[in-house]
């Protein structure tokens, strides 16, 4: 309950009103005072920064020590003023609270021979986990999937295409101790592998890689699903809930576009982007210009034959992607990879960025997803660069692939049940919605 409450106070204190920011506003410094400040306040009380909530409207020395605080527990200079790119950072999922270890200072460098070839900044790099391969909790993990047989003899008998017989009834099985999922039925294969990189003791890494596979003709893709059964609900729920309801085999988090909408409630704070549901298009409102922190609202399209494509912010309208077919638009990014290489806003904007908890979605080909959650936040993990989300998809052989919400909205469920560890306050944020795929009765 404690923690819920957390979560629910601070989704109300970042839907409060706030400032439209225009280019002159920036740097906010010591003896600037007003609305803008006290909102600055407000978030870095959210943050842990300040301990009351008794705000002056004031910029003064102690304002700027508090943010040379944050800017250290970030990893940045600590100049003790808010630049555009800083105030970005404090008003999304990417700063880090005071109660969060502290990151280290980014820089511009170009890394050393030794830092370059380092395992844990390059996934690739990095061995698959096998049942020699121990975690840091000391339990084992599972090999990763790469075909019908990596785990045929944990399956029932399967088809050539790698599905149950028609008529069969649907098989799961789990083992956590060693980091394994599994789900077949006359239509759908899902595993889910639990990796772990624990090359650099002080940044461990735990994730979950799901492979999905669609038999060819089923009408059952990726899709969202929603809370009550209702596209344009305003209630919340956790994510479990929400695939339960739906009675889901798999699900993930979405891209949380509604929290754009709750920040713009009262008073213009960023735009929503391209949003379709169901084939309705619920906003129209892409970014005007290139943007340099999480979310920039590049977006991914779903079709009813199961195909992705992703989009930069200043792709097709909501009304071009209705008539291409679309189904599910998702507007969040950026694109991490397109033609199978990461893209060039993945590069620019991950390469500066925090390690955090991330989710994000990938097609090899029609018929063959990737999902892939990233913990962070814990002591078993502490996220990760969307730079390393993205090599983790290429390595599956992903050709598009996408970075949903992460943070406290990151999460990944299997019939029903939370595969991730949410131990940080801020995590299970209550969402309107889901990724999801596959029905089953059990769950419920």
């Amino acid at each position: 309950m404690k923690r819920l409450t957390g979560a629910l106070l601070a989704l109300l204190l970042l839907v409060s009103i706030l400032p439209v920011m225009a280019e002159g506003d920036f740097p906010i410094r010591q003896g600037d005072r007003g609305e803008i400040v006290t909102a600055l306040k407000e978030r870095m009380y959210v943050l842990g920064y300040f301990k009351t909530k008794k705000f002056a409207p004031e910029y003064n020395e102690t304002t700027a020590e508090r943010v040379a605080q944050l800017q250290k527990h970030n990893g940045l200079p600590e100049s003790g003023e808010v630049d555009e790119e800083l105030w970005n950072l404090i008003f999304s999922d990417e700063c880090a609270a005071a109660d969060e270890p502290e990151r280290s200072r980014a820089t511009d460098e170009a890394p050393s021979e030794k830092e370059a070839a380092a395992p844990q900044e390059s996934p690739r790099n990095t061995p698959a986990p096998s049942d020699s391969a121990e975690e840091a909790d000391g339990q084992k993990d599972a090999s990763a999937a790469t075909s019908v047989t990596e785990f045929a003899s944990l399956f029932p008998a399967l088809t050539e295409e790698g599905f149950l017989p028609e008529g069969e009834e649907e098989f799961f099985s789990f083992d956590e101790d060693k980091g394994l999922w599994l789900y077949v039925s006359p239509d759908l294969r899902v595993e889910i592998v639990r990796k772990t990189d624990t090359a650099k003791k002080t940044e461990p890494r735990r994730w979950y890689e799901a492979e999905i596979f669609v038999r060819p003709g089923t009408e059952d893709y990726f899709r969202t699903y929603y809370h009550e059964l209702n596209p344009r609900t305003k209630k919340l729920a956790e994510t479990q809930a929400i695939a339960r309801e739906n009675h889901l085999v798999f699900a993930i988090n979405s891209d949380w576009y509604y929290y754009r909408v709750l920040r713009n409630a009262k008073k213009r704070v960023m735009s929503v982007g391209v949003v379709l549901r169901g084939g309705e298009a619920f906003y129209n409102d892409p970014a005007t210009r290139p943007a340099n922190n999480i979310p920039n609202r590049d977006y991914l399209a779903l079709f009813p034959d199961g195909g992705m494509e992703a989009f930069d912010y200043n792709g097709p309208s909501a009304e071009e992607l209705q008539a291409m077919g679309a189904s599910d638009v998702l507007c969040f990014g950026p694109v991490l990879l397109r033609d199978g290489e990461m893209t060039e806003q993945a590069k620019r904007i991950g390469e500066r960025g925090n390690n955090n908890p991330r989710t994000g979605i990938g097609m090899v080909e029609k018929g063959h997803y990737v999902a892939i959650m990233v913990e962070g936040r814990t002591k078993q993990s502490v996220g990760c660069k969307l730079t390393y989300l993205a090599d983790l998809f290429a390595q599956k052989g992903c050709q598009v692939a996408f970075n949903l919400d992460g943070g406290g909205t990151s999460s990944m469920i299997f019939m029903g049940v939370y595969l991730n560890e949410n131990t940080y306050s801020a995590q299970n944020r209550l969402q309107n919605e889901v990724i999801g795929i596959g029905f089953s009765d059990q769950v419920n």
